[in-house]
């Protein structure tokens, strides 16, 4: 989920249609958690859509920037390389896993 907009004290939220719908339960401690900073009341609409720089995003991406960078060191390692080419060796990709 991601926010797009405000407009008065609406805030629009955009949820990818995947998710399915959002627990009661859970609806509610966000919107007091909201409503507790910013010590306003506030109504909260959730439309479905292509939710854009959210957490999971984020997450994504950094594993496979991490990912790709683990494959470029190797890549870009003498050492590793000389070793291959010595013993006329390959590495698995899926075998290259970041160092964290």
């Amino acid at each position: 989920m991601s926010f797009d907009s405000q407009v008065n004290s609406t805030l629009v939220f955009i949820a990818d249609e995947n998710i399915g719908q959002i627990p009661e339960n859970i609806f509610t401690e966000f919107k007091s958690a909201i409503e507790s900073k910013f010590s306003k009341v506030v109504d909260i609409e959730i439309r479905i859509g292509k939710a854009m720089n959210c957490p999971i995003d984020f997450e994504e991406k950094k594993k496979k920037l991490d990912q790709d960078n683990a494959t470029k060191d190797i890549n870009k390692n003498k050492d590793i390389q000389s070793f291959i080419k010595k013993f006329k060796g390959k590495i698995k990709e899926d075998s290259v896993k970041p160092i964290k």
